[in-house]
């Protein structure tokens, strides 16, 4: 069965759509949130895996730009490269990063202890751990600490996790 609900990324406005939709947008929203109002919010991805959507959340909530962590890039062994155009631009890009706002919030929601290692390690890495909260345990069981303004998600569609006993227990 197809996911009840589409989030798509068009012209920076995030719109709900239903499967029947094309990515030009639903037509119908009035008030469709702004990524930037989102991402002012809590936002919960209730089976997080390994926290790639909440480690993107919060680079985008804080302006970093993609790789600027790196050390070394493909690009900086070509002959032609101009090291001062480079640095330029990673200049500007550290100089464009700043703090997620005040009430930025994301959650993050797994069963599995290692998946969340991972998200743990890479939101360190990503410099974005400050903003990410995450949990162990069924979606259930997850005790929210506020109410989120959006939920995203990718699960593991038709993959079983856990065996017949582990889920029964």
């Amino acid at each position: 069965a197809a996911p009840l609900l589409f989030l798509i990324l068009n012209s920076m406005r995030l719109c709900s759509l239903a499967p029947t939709h094309t990515s030009k947008g639903c037509g119908k929203c009035k008030m469709c949130p702004t990524l930037a109002d989102l991402l002012r919010a809590v936002l919960a991805d209730p089976m997080c895996g390994s926290g790639t959507l909440l480690i993107e959340a919060a680079l985008i909530a804080s302006r970093t730009a993609p790789g600027l962590f790196r050390s070394w890039w493909p690009v900086q062994s070509w002959p032609d490269f101009d090291r001062g155009a480079w640095q330029q631009a990673v200049q500007e890009a550290v100089d464009a990063r700043r703090a997620p706002l005040p009430g930025v919030a994301l959650l993050g929601n797994d069963v599995h202890a290692g998946a969340l290692g991972l998200a743990l390690r890479d939101a360190e890495s990503a410099r974005v751990k400050s903003v990410v909260r995450l949990h162990q345990g069924g979606c259930r069981e997850w005790g929210l600490p506020a109410a989120p303004r959006l939920v995203v998600s990718n699960p593991p569609w038709g993959q079983r996790l856990l065996g017949l006993d582990e889920a029964s227990g």
